[in-house]
């Protein structure tokens, strides 16, 4: 199997859970630890898989095996052969769909996928995260953002020598907003304030008064979209919040405090 559980959890007094990945022979070694109280509930904690290619393959394989399709020899990672055989197409959902899993939930796998789209879409196949990058900036241009300050290095903003300003988010989420094409689509992707996404459990006092997405790794916190003032009026907002000194939780909370203080405000 892709995945290989090392189990460290104990029953006991409830504990933070942590999830630790590490590279294994082709797949990846998960070890769990913490601790829970006998009979409670069960933990979720979301991870994403470091190899989506080789996932999938083992999660091809495991499905074959169930239907008692044997497999021989192990997986192996190429370009499609010439003369290959199509056993099976699948129409995936519409784009604006796509978009909505990847904002409302943070997809980081969805946002790695459509950048590598984009740069295969302008530049021929495959796609990667250079001319994806590429396709992506010269798109902003088109639309007037400004850039300035911008490096991206990847789609979904995981690594760490990515950088961005609150002037060039504040100018991408202008230009979505004044955009007929992509607007109504665009802002309903977005998590709602106290409703959905990863915005559902969280400032309160906003509930139903902004659409925002999220960022978090560690040491940096993020929140960038739109507002309803008291007045009825709309605003455009980013915060971006890095090392802060009283931790990640604070941070997050601090932002969710200036989004409810935000809309309670008159211009």
């Amino acid at each position: 199997p892709y995945l290989r559980l090392v189990d460290q959890v104990r029953a006991g007094s409830p504990a933070a859970i942590a999830v630790e990945r590490s590279s294994a022979d082709g797949g990846e070694r998960v070890t769990v630890s913490g601790s829970v109280p006998r009979g409670g509930a069960p933990v979720q904690v979301p991870r994403s898989v470091s190899d989506p290619v080789r996932y999938a393959g083992a999660v091809l394989r495991l499905q074959l095996a169930a239907l008692g399709i044997a497999v021989d020899g192990g997986d192996r990672v190429g370009p499609t052969p010439a003369g290959f055989t199509t056993l099976l197409t699948f129409k995936g959902r519409p784009l604006a769909q796509i978009v909505a899993l990847l904002m409302k939930w943070s997809n980081n796998n969805i946002a790695e996928i459509l950048l590598k789209d984009l740069g295969a879409h302008a530049s021929g196949a495959p796609g990667s995260w250079a001319n994806g990058v590429a396709a992506a900036q010269a798109q902003l241009t088109a639309l007037g953002v400004d850039q300035g300050g911008l490096v991206m290095l990847d789609g979904s903003g995981l690594s760490a020598a990515n950088r961005v300003t609150p002037r060039t988010l504040v100018s991408a989420l202008r230009a979505a907003r004044e955009s007929f094409t992509v607007a109504p689509d665009f802002a309903a992707a977005l998590p709602l304030a106290g409703r959905d996404g990863t915005l559902r459990k969280r400032a309160h006092a906003a509930t139903d008064r902004a659409r925002a997405k999220t960022g978090l790794l560690n040491g940096a916190s993020t929140l960038s979209g739109y507002a309803r003032l008291r007045d009825g009026s709309d605003v455009v907002f980013a915060i971006l919040n890095n090392g802060a000194d009283a931790g990640d939780a604070a941070a997050i909370a601090a932002n969710d405090a200036f989004l409810e203080a935000l809309v309670a405000s008159t211009p």
